[in-house]
């Protein structure tokens, strides 16, 4: 009997060791060690940025409760389903703030953090860009012009543009179809457009331009630090638009500067153009000899070309002469240039390439 009771005596001792062991395993846990709770979280945030503060080391089922202070607004919201010991901060202003936390059992810590209010962005997405009369015209593609925010849009922002005229004017060369000068930026996105379409009118005008530029800036809920100090804090900024007209030019399509044949019959010349054309082009050219003297027989298609509405070439064909290529006949210099262009729409040129010498003789 007496060794039963040893037995029971030793069992109860250790049985006791171990319920001290876990109490003070969970008092470790929780106090690590000290007499302040400890808070993790970051140093600095951003106005209008959540920052995530918890206690570190928690011992289940305690109560916290918590604070925050500092040199603006701040609000404090617990993260749903982290038993209490989460909580989300967010602060309005720029400053230092301080998070205080305390448990149910008269443990309390702090810990501070600084908020810095960035620059909102808020600027044209392309500063310059060089467009031809053809391209987004009615019927046809809009321009749209990206207006860009800073991902930090936490308000539903609004954002005016003017549209200024320069050697291009609104209505005769482009048109704005935005219903107004307003664009609006719900919360959180941040790009909205300007569309644009051009005109494409039926005369040499040159390069024209005019520009996009953006102004005031408004919000429609409470204004962050940076808003607040628009425009200093914002970078505002413009687009320049270049028109060109929508031109095309006429070339021959030659290798070279001269080319010699020894073989009669036709003879083709291709002049091509730049673009398909939008309206009947006509081009005129001339054939003359090495004196300049026309030479009328050898030109089959009568000094004038024609290239219709949608196509893009056609062609001159000369007649070369069996008596040219005669044994012991000395060659004959057919030079041919283009010598006039005309069209519909008055916007074909002549290019660079309109003249090309054919040396009509016998094989050497």
């Amino acid at each position: 009997m007496k060794k039963l009771n040893n037995i029971f005596f030793i069992a109860l001792f250790f049985l006791s060791l171990g319920f001290v062991s876990c109490d003070s395993e969970e008092e470790q846990i929780s106090f690590k060690p000290g007499e302040n709770l400890l808070i993790s979280g970051p140093g600095s945030i951003l106005t209008y940025e959540a920052g995530t503060f918890n206690v570190e080391g928690y011992t289940i089922d305690e109560s916290y409760s918590w604070s925050v202070s500092g040199d603006g607004n701040a609000t404090l919201q617990e993260v749903a389903g982290r038993g209490g010991e989460f909580v989300s901060i967010v602060a309005e202003d720029e400053g230092t703030y301080t998070v205080q936390v305390s448990n149910d059992v008269g443990l309390e810590g702090s810990v501070t953090f600084s908020v810095e209010t960035v620059n909102e962005f808020l600027g044209v997405g392309q500063d310059t860009l060089r467009l031809t009369e053809n391209q987004y015209v009615s019927g046809g593609d809009t321009l749209f012009l990206p207006i860009n925010i800073s991902e930090r849009n936490i308000f539903e922002t609004t954002a005016d543009f003017n549209v200024v005229n320069g050697t291009a004017v609104e209505g005769t060369d482009f048109e704005v179809l935005n219903p107004t000068n307003v664009l609006t930026f719900p919360a959180g996105e941040t790009q909205a457009f300007v569309q644009i379409l051009l005109n494409d009118n039926t005369s040499l005008d040159g390069v024209r331009d005019f520009s996009i530029t953006l102004n005031n800036i408004l919000t429609t809920g409470t204004k962050s630090a940076a808003v607040e100090l628009a425009p200093d804090s914002l970078e505002l900024g413009q687009s320049v638009i270049y028109i060109s007209d929508n031109t095309k030019q006429a070339n021959l399509t030659v290798e070279g500067e001269e080319v010699e044949i020894s073989s009669a019959g036709n003879f083709f010349i291709d002049v091509d153009l730049t673009a398909a054309a939008e309206d009947d082009v006509t081009i005129g050219y001339s054939v003359t000899d090495a004196n300049g003297t026309p030479i009328p027989l050898a030109d089959k298609t009568g000094g004038v070309l024609q290239i219709f509405e949608g196509e893009t070439s056609s062609e001159i064909v000369l007649d070369i002469d069996e008596a040219w290529i005669e044994e012991g006949a000395t060659p004959t210099e057919l030079n041919v240039e283009l010598t006039s262009i005309t069209s519909g729409d008055e916007e074909v040129l002549l290019g660079s390439l309109t003249s090309f010498k054919v040396i009509a003789g016998p094989t050497e």
